[in-house]
């Protein structure tokens, strides 16, 4: 059965429609495009599809399809969920390839969105697709749901309306770009608004010389991307499961004549908390006041705040993933922190609105492809391989009638 299964993923197929979607741009709330192309699809493959309509503000209404391959009854449901959007194309001028061409070469697809996160989307609904030309029924449901607005500005919203809407399932695999790593450990996520307000300068009078205090600032918290060292101004255990945590990312700073503002954000260990991170914050922005009687530093926290959590490698979710990935790759695919460095927005939602069970796999390394380009671009025997994967997993999860 699973020889068939595995037989019955074209590859050809595979390749076309990944460079189908990459062909279709898909901005954070442009996405309806590739979501009406990706609701025909899978009606057309033989998936029951839902259109959802996503409020996303000001009256405005985005799409997204939810796909089921709908099973017997008596099995568990396994869902496979990716985001549609990308957020902006870094230096246009110098992609090798135009980004919406998809141009195939040398074994790779190149352009926007190929592998984050278009690549684990095509392959789960190449996966859908061949459980059911293959003839395989499954006893439990297999769900694919293309989501809406994950990326910075659209704070996953696409997901967390799929969860709002009722959508169940026992399981879940985000298919993010993880290089074909089973990745189990989530970081927390502690985001926070650092404002720093004084007197402003002139020729005639120094007031508050934020420059200063914003490179103090830097200098205490440690750089962007950097990881925090135990014992100093941020307060944590290190823990085994999560090297290189607590961690920090500054998202914007703003200067203006009264204030100065920072945007960041602390991956976090278990034990962290956000009342525990504003605290050391405010501790770290009382101490820039020196001797200036107008200086005042506030630490807003923002939400959402996700918490670290771990996934156990015995989990059977995992162990299907990792024995599917041995039989297509023959051998064991990474499983831990390492394949997403922690962090995957729609996993902390789907795991923190109940779906508890929820991993991440999917093809694409996690880093810049190129070393002296900004092209995106996904392989295309990873893309193959995993909607095997997909489809594999999704046979001993699901079960057979």
């Amino acid at each position: 059965m699973s020889e068939r299964v595995m037989a019955a993923v074209d590859g050809d197929r595979v390749i076309t429609l990944e460079q189908a979607m990459v062909q279709i741009p898909s901005p954070t709330f442009e996405e309806r495009a590739l979501a009406l192309f990706l609701c025909k699809y899978m009606r057309q493959a033989g998936l029951e599809v839902d259109l959802q309509a996503v409020p996303v503000g000001d009256d405005a209404v985005g799409v997204q399809p939810v796909g089921r391959v709908r099973g017997t009854g008596g099995g568990a449901s396994l869902l496979l969920s990716g985001h549609m959007d990308f957020w902006g194309i870094e230096e246009p001028e110098r992609w090798r390839h135009p980004p919406f061409d998809a141009v195939q070469e040398n074994g790779f697809i190149y352009g926007r969105g190929a592998k984050d996160e278009k690549g684990g989307l095509c392959a789960a609904i190449s996966a859908a697709e061949a459980l059911i030309k293959s003839g395989v029924r499954l006893r439990g449901d297999l769900i694919v749901a293309p989501v809406i607005a994950q990326l910075p500005v659209g704070r996953s919203l696409g997901a967390r309306h799929l969860m709002a809407s009722g959508v169940k399932a026992d399981m879940a695999i985000v298919t993010e770009n993880s290089n074909l790593g089973i990745a189990t450990v989530l970081v927390g996520r502690v985001a926070a608004k650092l404002r720093m307000e004084g007197a402003p300068s002139s020729f005639d009078r120094q007031g508050t010389d934020f420059l200063a205090r914003l490179t103090r600032l830097i200098d205490v918290l440690g750089p962007n991307y950097g990881a925090v060292s135990p014992g100093g101004w941020l307060a944590f255990e290190p823990h085994e499961s999560f090297p290189g945590f607590p961690m920090l990312h500054y998202r914007a700073m703003e200067l203006a004549t009264r204030s100065c503002t920072v945007t960041m954000n602390v991956r976090t260990v278990p034990g962290q908390t956000a009342a525990s991170v504003q605290g050391d914050l405010q501790r770290v922005m009382d101490g820039l006041g020196g001797d200036d009687p107008h200086y005042r530093g506030t630490v807003q926290m923002m939400e959402p705040v996700h918490q670290p959590r771990m996934m156990p490698d015995d989990d059977p979710l995992v162990q299907a993933i990792a024995a599917a990935h041995r039989r297509v790759r023959g051998s064991l695919p990474e499983i831990g922190l390492g394949p997403r460095r922690g962090g995957v927005d729609d996993s902390w939602f789907f795991v923190e609105r109940g779906l508890e069970r929820t991993t991440v796999y999917g093809p694409g390394i996690e880093g810049p492809d190129l070393p002296d380009a900004p092209d995106e671009r996904i392989n295309t025997n990873d893309l193959i391989d995993c909607a095997r994967v997909y489809a594999l997993t999704a046979l001993t999860l699901c079960g057979t009638a």
